[in-house]
């Protein structure tokens, strides 16, 4: 049997307090003996609220025994194949537009600086507001001096 899992998802699992021995096969389990036994595990699973990270967590980590996520062994291996043959996700759009916080004008991302600070990349301010900011700071500090 696996050890302990310690995860946010396990402390509000259905099967929290249930024996683990309804979830693993035993030594030499009879094939009816196993079917009766994930399907009272399963009934544990149904209305779990976690079964989808419990499943997650069998697939990601290529459990091979045992019920997770509501699912036996083979039925989690048909669901990994199922999963392998899906075309993958799209990629996010191409952004090339974006507005200057200060403007306000749409331009193109090239008219931005690169800025690793925000989520984007990009500055906030178009090169133009930039260009103008610094000359305005700079006047400044020539005047105060």
């Amino acid at each position: 049997m696996p050890e302990r899992i310690t995860s946010d998802w396990t402390d509000r699992a259905a099967c929290r307090d249930a024996d683990p021995r309804l979830f693993f096969p035993a030594d030499g389990e009879r094939e009816g003996q196993r079917k009766w036994r994930e399907v009272k595990a399963k009934r544990v699973c149904g209305p779990c609220q976690v079964q989808a990270d419990c499943l997650e967590y069998a697939l990601a980590r290529n459990e091979r025994e045992g019920v997770w996520g509501g699912l036996n062994p083979v039925q989690r291996a048909r669901e990994a194949d199922r999963r392998a043959a899906l075309p993958p996700p799209p990629k996010p759009a191409l952004v090339v537009e974006k507005t200057c916080t200060r403007c306000g004008v749409v331009q193109p991302v090239a008219a931005f600086t690169k800025d690793a600070k925000q989520r984007d990349g990009l500055n906030p301010w178009c090169r133009g507001c930039t260009i103008e900011a610094s000359k305005r700071r700079r006047a400044a500090e020539q005047a105060v001096a």
